[in-house]
């Protein structure tokens, strides 16, 4: 009789464990489906904040930087771009984007993000609608003012393009132009040569632009390298290649007139030539060195 009891005290005994087991399995199923979807209703009801939140996550688990590169030619050129930066060995995760709304998906915060190019080559708006075009410049300035690297070129601050805030910010809106056959001879400024931003680069060079864009540029504005000839449609005056801008808490705005397409691209961009991509470089890895000549005075 006794040993009959025990039977069934060890049978209750397992039993229970296996219920107690079940129990738990069960639970922590019924738990991961609850998550899992909760995440898709979550990443359906607001998409970009999930991508940027998961963005987030993996700079958490690889600790390196983002760089995103816009261009509105095509995405190739981006790739391009990346995988050349990549060979100079700059360890930065890239990320190229087909539509600028895409930068919401990324947490814009200098924190999270090393530098943004966007290369606008042919009068390209942010976005067609207005508002949607206001907001984006917003999501970009707030990312500079907080300590950011924004790096335009071209028709990124153009009239036509109406980046209102950016053409503030940048400290120009350019609303005149001159296009040439021939390559363009530019030079470093005497007073910036050994700025950072031109490190390694020769004190006068050719650039395959296609095109020069002037406007009236803000006093705080920096020129680091102009054409070496004067402008006959710019009042006889040598027209800036290459500005930097201070702003916020030692945010970077840099202007790049290469980037001009016509019937194709121009060539110094097209071909990325070692000019260019020491420019790019140096953004990125001068940053530090860069940031270092900010004055409070010339921040906006």
């Amino acid at each position: 009789m006794y040993e009959i009891i025990n039977i069934f005290k060890s049978l209750w005994e397992k039993s229970s464990n296996d219920i107690i087991i079940g129990l738990i399995v069960t639970a922590t199923f019924s738990l991961i489906i609850y998550i899992v979807s909760s995440i898709i209703s979550f990443g359906k009801s607001k998409p970009y904040l999930l991508s940027s939140n998961i963005r987030k996550l993996l700079f958490f688990i690889l600790k390196k930087k983002y760089v995103i590169i816009w261009n509105d030619h095509n995405i190739e050129l981006s790739h391009k771009i990346a995988s050349n930066l990549k060979k100079r060995g700059i360890k930065c995760k890239f990320r190229c984007i087909e539509n600028t709304i895409d930068l919401k998906k990324y947490p814009l915060t200098p924190h999270y993000i090393q530098l943004i190019l966007l290369i606008d080559t042919d009068v390209t708006k942010l976005s067609e609608n207005e508002s949607e075009r206001e907001h984006l410049q917003l999501l970009l300035l707030f990312y500079v003012r907080k300590g950011g690297i924004l790096l335009g070129s071209h028709d990124i601050i153009y009239r036509r393009c109406r980046h209102s805030l950016l053409q503030s910010a940048f400290g120009c809106m350019t609303n005149n132009f001159e296009r040439f056959k021939k390559s363009i001879d530019v030079e470093l400024v005497n007073d910036f040569l050994s700025h950072p931003l031109l490190h390694n680069l020769p004190t006068k060079f050719s650039l395959e632009d296609g095109e020069v864009c002037w406007g009236e540029w803000d006093k705080d504005v920096k020129i680091l390298i102009q054409t070496q000839k004067r402008i006959k449609n710019n009042r006889q005056r040598q027209a800036p290649i290459l500005t930097i801008r201070y702003t916020g808490s030692n945010g970077i705005l840099i202007w790049l007139n290469s980037a001009d397409k016509q019937m194709d691209l121009s060539a110094s961009l097209k071909n990325l030539t070692p000019e260019i991509m020491q420019i790019f470089e140096n953004a990125i890895l001068q940053s530090d060195n860069i940031k270092k000549l900010n004055n409070c005075e010339n921040r906006l």
